[in-house]
């Protein structure tokens, strides 16, 4: 099994079938910063099923808050976001049903009420069914959060 799949530029998205055949199985989905938004889609929506990790250094595939609930709810080891260019918006809903089991997200826009959200609901849920052992969320540049706010 190959260890690591990277996406760049340089792939045509007419060979993501070719690339899917020729490699079915891998352990982690990198697609490069460096990526047209059209290769970041497909590539995420050929690939997404494969790999335990993904490591996406672009635009967000996402077309849509569905594709992104969807997302979030996939079965994955590991996931990164790292995209400094635009904000990763999320909400504690995406937080609450992510089924990934180490999230790091860079560039991240969260409000402090939505951050509060998670954590109330959290600690009164029932963690047994709860996949996630490491969450990291870093902020968007220049953005200050009140933790007596988040932790009210």
């Amino acid at each position: 099994m190959i260890q690591y799949l990277s996406i760049a530029k340089e792939v045509s998205p007419s060979y993501m079938d070719t690339i899917k055949q020729m490699v079915p199985k891998f352990q982690t989905l990198h697609i490069n910063n460096d990526c047209s938004a059209e290769l970041t889609k497909i590539a995420f929506r050929k690939f997404i099923f494969i790999p335990e990790k993904v490591e996406i250094d672009n635009r967000y595939p996402f077309d849509n808050e569905n594709d992104m609930s969807q997302f979030f709810s996939l079965n994955l080891k590991s996931v990164t976001f790292n995209y400094w260019r635009s904000p990763f918006k999320l909400n504690a809903s995406h937080l609450l049903m992510t089924n990934i089991e180490n999230l790091l997200t860079f560039n991240t826009n969260i409000t402090e009420r939505e951050l509060n959200r998670f954590v109330k609901l959290w600690m009164k849920s029932n963690h047994s069914f709860y996949r996630p052992k490491y969450m990291e969320l870093h902020l968007k540049l220049r953005q200050e959060m009140d933790r007596e706010e988040i932790l009210r």
